[in-house]
């Protein structure tokens, strides 16, 4: 039948005559046959014969079923002959498959020189796996705990997870925590502080895909890459980078020392990001007050000027920021003259 399984197998064992052995058994006939099928859906019979034959001949026979009840959810009972000697056994668990899950598993064993009766419990942590079994045989009472996981320690960072072995994978948002991170279309974890987030259970050597669900970035966020493809080695972690920023745009007008707007379409460069940007009309322009640029550089022609950028995000919005032109930037930068290199920002008063 389509749901069944048959399996026979036959052998003759011979051997070679040993002096040092005289006794030893020479020739020896096994013969085995097994059978499983499913009887209806969630319910499966197992069965199995078995001949030794030879100077101790000896007959085996095996009879059992397995119930699903879904949930993780599952029931054994099997019997067992050998050498005329009938034994049982019963059991009934719940598999912790997700973490959060509890399981647990009451088992018992007898034939008529020996019992035994099991029950235990387990959780599936963040950080490990725990679990603790009690059981009686022939009247002594035994109990085990244990925990097992692994610890990895990456990037400045330790993570304790409940997988022992395999590939992992670290994903660095930059410092922004609380980016949605996918893998294979799927949610994979949130990062955490430091912007780190290691993934668990990554198949070894198998590229995969990892990326930025753009509908649950923070609302400070800006991904200027949500995409990579990595490969991992076997027991390795896989390092991936995700360029996500902090952004906090906001408007200001750059002038001279003069208090005139800088031209429009003057190209502006943010160091040390390197971020580059175009001043509008007014000298307006857009700056992320969230980032770590401590100047700017404004470029139109030949003509090249220099603002501070320290202290940024203390500046109301629309207020004027002195581009000095490159050279006297400089000197009054190593000389200490600027009032940005003190922590603020050169002020003008305003022409209107």
């Amino acid at each position: 039948a389509e749901n069944s399984r048959i399996q026979l197998s036959a052998a003759r064992q011979q051997l070679r005559f040993d002096p040092r052995s005289p006794d030893a058994e020479l020739r020896r006939d096994i013969a085995d046959l097994s059978v499983r099928t499913r009887v209806f859906d969630r319910f499966d019979v197992f069965a199995s014969a078995g001949y030794r034959g030879g100077r101790d001949k000896a007959v085996s026979g095996f009879l059992g079923v397995s119930m699903q009840f879904g949930g993780g959810k599952s029931a054994q009972l099997s019997a067992n002959i050998n050498r005329n000697r009938v034994s049982g056994a019963a059991s009934y668990r719940k598999f912790d498959t997700e973490e959060g899950d509890l399981g647990y598993s009451i088992e018992a064993n007898a034939d008529p020189y020996f019992h035994r009766f099991a029950g235990g419990l387990s959780k599936q942590l963040a950080f490990a796996r725990v679990e603790g079994q009690v059981e009686e045989v022939n009247g002594r009472i035994g109990a085990r705990a244990n925990a097992r996981g692994s610890l990895l320690f990456a990037k400045g960072a330790l993570f304790a997870r409940k997988q022992t072995g395999g590939a992992y994978a670290l994903v660095l948002t930059g410092d922004v925590d609380g980016v949605t991170v996918m893998r294979e279309n799927r949610e994979a974890g949130v990062t955490s502080r430091g912007g780190l987030l290691l993934i668990e259970n990554v198949p070894e050597q198998v590229p995969i895909s990892i990326d930025v669900d753009p509908d649950k970035l923070p609302y400070d966020a800006l991904a200027r890459s949500t995409y990579q493809r990595v490969v991992v080695p076997r027991r390795a972690v896989g390092l991936v980078e995700l360029d996500v920023i902090r952004f906090s745009p906001r408007m200001f007008r750059l002038v001279s020392p003069e208090g005139e707007p800088i031209a429009a379409g003057a190209r502006v460069t943010m160091n040390p990001s390197g971020e580059t940007t175009l001043i509008g009309f007014g000298g307006l322009v857009e700056i992320n007050a969230a980032s770590d640029d401590g100047e700017l550089l404004a470029q139109s022609g030949a003509t090249q000027c220099k603002a501070q950028l320290i202290g940024i995000e203390e500046r109301t919005e629309g207020s004027d920021i002195v581009c000095l032109p490159h050279l006297v930037a400089q000197e009054a930068a190593n000389t200490g003259e600027l009032a940005g290199a003190r922590g603020g920002l050169a002020k003008v008063a305003r022409r209107d």
